[in-house]
């Protein structure tokens, strides 16, 4: 009779970790799922809250600033000239333009709409011969390479936090 109770007893002790077990997996999950909800919400807040600077509160004094509103400027001129585009071709008429941009240059503008394409003579083929490869992790005390300094963040000068 012992062995039987102690065969119930080692399967009730294991049910009871693996019910642990999962009950803390669940517990891990929920918290994880409200960090992720609340960075999402934090980051609509940011969103918003630019937004707001930008419509409200923009200052021409602060070069650093100005600098990323004036690019978001930039930005919304493409966009209106892209969705006038847009409204042509629905239109059935042509777009006026063959580019989104006021580039005169063939190629200028970088804006991805197709006219910075490279021709095909200067397209440069890449490759992965120069990669090394590890079948397991290098030990540090053998690397010769010299650790390279952390870029500076180009938010760094921002007059707030972000």
């Amino acid at each position: 009779m012992s062995v039987l109770s102690n065969l119930t007893n080692a399967l009730n002790r294991a049910a009871n970790a693996v019910a642990e077990k999962n009950h803390r997996a669940a517990i891990l999950n929920r918290i994880r799922t409200v960090i992720r909800c609340e960075n999402a919400a934090a980051e609509r807040e940011y969103l918003a809250l630019g937004r707001y600077y930008y419509n409200h509160l923009r200052d021409g004094g602060n070069a650093v600033a100005e600098a990323h509103c004036a690019s978001i400027d930039e930005v919304e001129a493409r966009i209106a000239k892209a969705q006038a585009q847009l409204e042509q071709v629905y239109a059935g008429a042509e777009p006026t333009e063959s580019c989104c941009c006021d580039s005169t240059e063939e190629g200028a503008c970088g804006c991805g709409c197709g006219c910075a394409e490279a021709s095909e003579e200067e397209v440069e083929e890449t490759t992965l011969d120069d990669i090394d490869t590890f079948d397991e992790d290098p030990d540090p005390d053998t690397l010769d390479e010299v650790p390279k300094e952390p870029e500076e963040d180009v938010n760094s000068e921002l007059p707030f936090e972000g």
